[in-house]
């Protein structure tokens, strides 16, 4: 149940991250519509240069602030979400050991180890690989490298620890 309870807390907070990037690139379109650059900033740098730029403009803020509520509120549910994903990760050892690798956060050993669960059903540790679409199962087809077969259904989990695995790759 707690590896369910922790893909969960993983998907919704990527959801509310999608949604928050959506928006600000909604915010990004609308101000441009009007002529109105907020630069390449994120976070609060964004927030403050789009109050700057709707200022003086109460047609455009018309428009602009209720966006901006709305991706302020979304920043504050995924900082709630994010101490969530570090209690879950301090109360885990195997969390713990997992981000004393280079390059491994919280996010990418909460994925991990709730997407394994039960390291003991994998025969070996490279059939661990294979079930999340990181390496092929089987041998290839041909020369041209055609895989016959992946053991992952690539599903959501599988999908988010590649993803995990991806964004931690440089600093391995």
């Amino acid at each position: 149940m707690d590896a369910h309870r922790a893909r969960s807390l993983l998907g919704a907070r990527a959801q509310l991250v999608g949604m928050r990037t959506r928006l600000s690139n909604m915010i990004r379109g609308v101000l441009k519509t009007f002529g109105m650059w907020p630069g390449s900033g994120r976070g609060q740098r964004f927030d403050r240069q789009v109050d700057t730029l709707i200022e003086g403009e109460p047609q455009v803020a018309m428009i602009v602030r209720p966006l901006l509520e709305t991706w302020r509120h979304l920043g504050q549910q995924i900082a709630c979400f994010d101490r969530a994903v570090q209690r879950q990760v301090r109360a885990d050892a195997t969390c713990r050991l997992l981000m004393t690798v280079p390059g491994i956060g919280a996010l990418s050993s909460l994925a991990y180890v709730s997407t394994v669960e039960d390291p003991e059903r994998f025969s070996r540790s490279r059939a661990v690989g294979a079930h999340l679409g990181l390496i092929l199962s089987g041998a290839v087809s041909d020369s041209r490298g055609i895989p016959l077969s992946s053991e992952a259904g690539f599903d959501g989990r599988s999908r988010r620890v590649r993803h995990a695995s991806y964004r931690a790759s440089p600093g391995l």
